[in-house]
């Protein structure tokens, strides 16, 4: 695990643009958010992006995108590059995400009846990010077929704060 003084807050300064741009390039390579879904969901408001750069190069080697949604956190991405994976840089990045909104959020008055909660959908056959999911205590919750573009289903998850 890393300490949370890796992890960074995208303040969308001109170097970090051009870094999330870049990563965006690598992700669409692999099927993953074209750079435009990636810039076009970090300029919204309640939009928040953490990562993880590699010190000697400035290669970004996992991030995380989440929206706010008032009682609930989506996580619209969480990628790690291919030469970083099974390091646990993800589950870093979602600890952090829960201390985050503990931090910051758990204070304030939520007007509904359910706690508030982290909320993400994975591909079914992502085995290593399910097992991540639920190593970390995400529940499964439902599915969604044929909800990505691909006809590929979907499983949601849910973490209650």
């Amino acid at each position: 695990m890393l300490s949370t003084t890796s992890i960074h807050k995208f303040q969308k300064t001109a170097q970090e643009i051009l870094f999330l741009k870049q990563s965006a390039s690598l992700w669409e390579q692999e099927g993953f958010w074209t750079p435009k879904n990636v810039m076009d969901s970090i300029n919204l408001s309640q939009t928040s992006l953490f990562y993880i750069k590699d010190p000697t190069n400035s290669v970004w080697m996992s991030s995380i995108m989440v929206y706010n949604c008032f009682d609930y956190w989506d996580v619209l991405y969480i990628y790690t590059h291919p030469n970083y994976r099974h390091r646990g840089l993800a589950f870093s990045l979602l600890g952090h995400l829960v201390e985050y909104v503990k931090e910051n959020y758990m204070n304030q008055i939520f007007p509904s009846d359910v706690p508030p909660y982290i909320h993400l959908e994975v591909k079914t056959n992502n085995e290593a990010a399910i097992g991540m999911y639920e190593h970390f205590g995400f529940k499964k919750i439902t599915l969604r077929k044929k909800y990505y573009s691909t006809g590929e289903d979907a499983i949601i998850y849910r973490y209650e704060l």
